[in-house]
């Protein structure tokens, strides 16, 4: 549980934490839920905190959102994990609460992160505590709650989804870390330079709203660009595409590049901000000509700004993993956008979603073992060779491994996407489940058991059994497979396209010489 205790120095801080919001103005992206007039919004505005889940990936505000509840309520703040907490850490957390509510008359928030991890007793602990209003709970979860959390948990707790941040989001939360003196990564203002330093001459500013906020230019702060860092417009963009929605990635990231960032020449400095053009990293230009003043430009700038640029970049994020969560929502979600882009014969929405599957680290066996399914349950006869190029790929991935077979995946899914389809086969093999489950174990008929013994024969076994090859046509027209008593069932229905066409016709063809056999009969 965490409490109070002496904090490390600010520089040993994660820029991550550091850079944890204070207010709700400072809160980037959950505009759907942070907006005036949104009901979280405006709870929080009027102190009206309520028990509450969380539900969104990592990286998008939630735990940020729950300690910022408690500050604008001024309620105590208690913190568990359920990896690691139990119904005893619940119950001191309780206590602490009581404590709390009758010695300084105010109100405790407890937050359990990961909540989806404690089990059904564990989360019954917290029910009578809610009511009575011991303490307001606030879940974290990045599974869906209707499955992870029970119902009489979810009963008490308002669920509000958080998203990804949107890359607008996530390069206005880079320009704040980069400008931020007291926080971030940019240096403590400085009015003048130390006595006998050789400061280099500033171009112009510029105002440029494409490039970064006005609210965080240095030249608004106070901040000197002497010593701060600089990022390229390119290098921007592919941090925040790196970042995938996650705002702790993205500073993670931020701290890493900063950490490389490439020293940058006074007469190279780009127009003072987080951004500057170049997409390239560059140090200093070496063949630039003399200009006036050169004598002082050629000393070395204190506290000389750094520049991360592309290469920088690359180098940081090189081997980073996107959101993904094998067993979690993300995993499920991206089988179920593959598998749907697969029935619906897209096969270039399919080619993305396996590449994000693959990129995030799902094991591409089980890849393949989900295209096999495919193959059946949405192409069946339609094109039976979509089975074959589906095991042939999973062999293939089996036999090369990554990043060898995972071509012959994608070579699947684009053959199973742009097949014909047809469900007939998956809808037929419901249905005769579903009637022997209700029917239950109905007899053999006499004439279709074997009969491998005298005694066998003797009790009638394949007694006037019809063989079909010795039928015209080789099919015994009117003969019956099904138990006796029971009506000839139509499971199979074929579709009219690929080989079920002519499937549907033979079938037909079949069905009428029954009917013509049966009237024989009459």
């Amino acid at each position: 549980m965490s409490r109070s205790s002496s904090k490390p120095p600010l520089s040993q801080i994660p820029l991550a934490e550091r850079m944890r919001p204070r207010s709700l103005d400072e809160v980037v992206g959950q505009s759907h839920l942070l907006a005036p007039g949104r009901t979280l919004r405006e709870a929080i505005s009027a102190d009206r905190p309520h028990s509450a889940i969380f539900w969104g990936p990592p990286g998008t505000g939630k735990t940020t959102l729950a300690r910022l509840i408690a500050a604008a309520s001024n309620s105590r703040f208690l913190s568990l994990s359920a990896v690691l907490a139990g119904v005893k850490d619940i119950r001191v957390a309780v206590d602490e609460a009581r404590q709390v509510r009758l010695a300084e008359q105010r109100g405790t928030i407890l937050f359990i992160d990961e909540v989806h991890r404690f089990n059904k007793a564990q989360q019954d602990a917290f029910l009578p505590h809610v009511e009575d209003g011991t303490l307001v709970f606030i879940g974290a979860t990045t599974e869906n709650p209707s499955f992870a959390l029970n119902n009489a948990l979810l009963s008490r707790a308002r669920v509000y989804l958080l998203k990804p941040l949107q890359l607008v989001d996530l390069e206005q939360l880079a320009d704040r870390a980069l400008s931020d003196s007291e926080r971030g990564l940019a240096p403590a203002p400085t009015l003048d330079p130390p006595k006998g330093a050789v400061m280099a001459p500033q171009p112009d500013r510029q105002t440029d709203s494409t490039v970064r906020s006005r609210d965080h230019r240095a030249s608004d702060s106070g901040t000197s660009d002497q010593g701060r860092i600089l990022i390229d417009a390119e290098a921007r963009r592919l941090l925040a595409e790196a970042a995938d929605g996650d705002a702790r990635r993205l500073l993670n990231l931020l701290e890493l590049a900063a950490d490389l960032a490439v020293p940058v020449a006074p007469e190279r400095q780009p127009e003072s901000g987080p951004q500057s053009g170049s997409g390239a990293d560059s140090g200093p230009d070496l063949g630039s000509a003399p200009t006036q003043g050169s004598r002082l430009e050629s000393a070395p700038a204190l506290g000389a700004s750094r520049r991360i640029g592309v290469e920088t970049l690359r180098q940081v994020i090189e081997g980073s993993v996107r959101r993904f969560d094998k067993g979690g929502d993300a995993f499920y979600d991206q089988i179920s956008a593959l598998h749907k882009s697969v029935r619906g014969s897209a096969p270039d929405a399919a080619l993305y979603w396996l590449a994000r599957m693959i990129d995030g680290g799902c094991d591409p066996l089980y890849l393949a073992r989900r295209l096999v399914r495919m193959a059946s349950e949405d192409i069946g006869n339609a094109d039976p060779r979509a089975l074959a190029i589906a095991m042939d790929a999973w062999d293939a991935q089996q036999r090369l491994g990554s990043p060898e077979g995972e071509l012959a995946l994608a070579q699947a899914v684009v053959y199973l996407a742009s097949a014909a389809k047809s469900n007939a086969v998956y809808l037929a093999w419901n249905s005769a489940l579903d009637e022997v489950r209700k029917e239950g174990s109905l007899e053999v008929p006499v004439h279709l058991r074997n009969a491998p013994t005298r005694l066998m024969k003797e009790l009638g076994y394949g007694h006037a059994y019809r063989y079909a090859h010795d039928e015209p046509d080789a099919y015994a027209a009117g003969e019956s497979y099904f138990p006796d008593g029971m009506a000839p069932r139509r499971y199979y229905q074929p579709v009219e396209r690929g080989l079920e066409i002519r499937i549907k016709e033979k079938l037909e063809r079949l069905a009428a010489l029954d009917r013509a056999a049966a009237a024989k009969h009459e």
